[in-house]
């Protein structure tokens, strides 16, 4: 069990804390009533599906010797139009560098999270497709 508290702040502006009291604003888009600078709860998914995925494969890449010198995500949502607006697609573009990278390795460390670690992933299937690209610099 995951407990999240959350507590209202005003207008449409929340503040979560996990068990170690971390905070995690959310607030809603302008339109909705929010100031937009904060994220929203569908930013904040779009984000930890990218996140999880790409934590599992620096675990997995560290397991298999790959050294990373520099690691960044680009993740992108795609909603259906009508309610529920839940997400049909997330694109995960995987962007690494390392002295050595073996791609193969990357490819296999990337299906392993999406197919067997990310918990974030599993949770939004089976309606949501998740695309991957990676890049190697």
């Amino acid at each position: 069990m995951i407990p999240i508290k959350a507590e209202w702040r005003g207008g449409k502006h929340f503040v979560a804390h996990n068990m170690e009291n971390a905070e995690i604003h959310f607030d809603a888009r302008i339109k909705g009533g929010g100031t937009g600078t904060r994220g929203n709860p569908l930013d904040h998914l779009v984000a930890a599906s990218g996140i999880c995925s790409a934590m599992d494969v620096v675990d997995i890449l560290e397991k298999m010797r790959q050294p990373i010198d520099t690691f960044e995500i680009e993740v992108e949502g795609e909603q259906r139009e009508e309610y529920p607006r839940y997400f049909t697609s997330i694109k995960i573009r995987y962007i690494l560098s390392g002295e050595g990278f073996d791609r193969a390795k990357v490819e296999r460390a990337v299906k392993l999270s999406q197919e067997k670690y990310c918990s974030v992933i599993d949770t939004l299937r089976p309606e949501c497709k998740v695309i991957s690209e990676i890049v190697i610099k």
